[in-house]
């Protein structure tokens, strides 16, 4: 399928902890030359206190969207696709002088939206999200939810994807008694701090390393102890030769729509302990290991010991591996969301020549 110059915009951005290869702003190098990408960069996050960031990001981020809004009125696109709404400000995609279709992916569960009634900015996503021509659930178990959320019943499902192409695994370390964790939002910081202590109690060789924001350390009472070791800021090589040497991903959640380490742990056919929910069993499927959402430290830490004491031939990483490959790589999604992008436009022209 081929596109006009300029028919299709896609608005993405990163935060300053998504490198160049995770996230879901990656899909945009997937995507054809033809179409319009917009990618807003913040590569001064780790330096600056988090209030400042919080600040410089929406002004920065509000005067990119109302740019490519007002461009958007002269180069006339067919569809603007956001790729992170709830954090937009959603100010123009429909104002009189723009007329195309518009796409939202969504990423938020059902326990965040309550609290987008309360601001304006949460409140133009939502109105944004009612009359848009389609809203993308990266996960079965909330297309229902975002139908009666929004009062809208145009909710399609297209997986999150993981970049099979970086995330490769690399020499062989699985000796190495590293149990890795990653990321800040929706994490189980409360279940990770105990169940590395308990650990640390049994006298278990293992290191626990958590790479995560330091203002989570701060308001999760995190703990530095012997068997635990704390990063950020890492570069896109770093966080790869870490899944290389980890010898398991332990992935305790509070709650997931998707999740960038899951599908990158996939990617690199790691061991998995994630939590039991509805998102990660849509794409971990019988390839990880599943937490109970209410298991005690003693049940959570047990789990851990059976996944880190059995053995994992070559033959089992190859297989999460090809997993990946078939189900989440770019190129697989990127094609995907084309399809959605002509299916779109070509009911324009239908509703332009019946």
């Amino acid at each position: 399928m081929t596109f006009k110059k300029n028919d299709i915009w896609v608005f993405g951005f990163a935060f300053g902890h998504h490198g160049k290869y995770s996230a879901f702003h990656r899909i945009l190098d997937y995507l054809p030359d033809e179409i319009r990408k917009f990618n807003v960069f913040f590569p001064w996050e780790h330096f600056l206190p988090p209030p400042l960031v919080r600040r410089l990001r929406r002004e920065i981020l509000g005067r990119a969207e109302k740019r490519m809004i007002a461009e958007s009125s002269r180069a006339k696109p067919r569809l603007i696709h956001y790729l992170y709404p709830e954090n937009c400000f959603l100010s123009g995609c429909f104002q009189r002088s723009f007329n195309g279709k518009v796409l939202l992916t969504l990423h938020q569960p059902e326990s965040v939206l309550s609290s987008f009634r309360t601001s304006p900015q949460g409140l133009a996503f939502i109105e944004t999200a009612q009359r848009a021509d389609r809203l993308i659930a990266m996960s079965p178990h909330v297309v229902e939810c975002y139908q009666k959320f929004f009062e809208n019943q145009s909710v399609r499902v297209i997986p999150h994807g993981v970049d099979t192409n970086y995330f490769t695994p690399g020499k062989d370390i699985s000796d190495s008694p590293l149990i890795l964790t990653l990321g800040n939002w929706r994490r189980d910081f409360k279940i990770w701090q105990n169940v590395a202590n308990d650990f640390l109690k049994r006298g278990r060789p293992e290191t626990f390393c958590l790479v995560t924001n330091p203002e989570n350390q701060k308001q999760f009472g995190l703990k530095k102890t012997a068997n635990t070791l704390f990063m950020n800021g890492i570069s896109d090589l770093e966080l790869r030769e870490l899944y290389n040497r980890s010898k398991a991903l332990f992935l305790p959640l509070l709650d997931a729509v998707a999740n960038n380490a899951l599908l990158e742990g996939l990617s690199m056919g790691k061991q998995t302990l994630v939590s039991d929910l509805p998102a990660t069993r849509f794409y971990g499927a019988d390839q990880v290991s599943y937490l109970d959402k209410d298991a005690t430290i003693e049940k959570a830490s047990n789990a851990l010991c059976q996944l880190l004491d059995q053995s994992s031939p070559q033959a089992s990483r190859l297989g999460i591996r090809k997993y990946a490959e078939s189900s989440f790589s770019w190129t697989h999604i990127a094609k995907t969301y084309l399809e959605e992008y002509s299916s779109l436009l070509s009911r324009e022209q239908q509703s332009i020549h019946p």
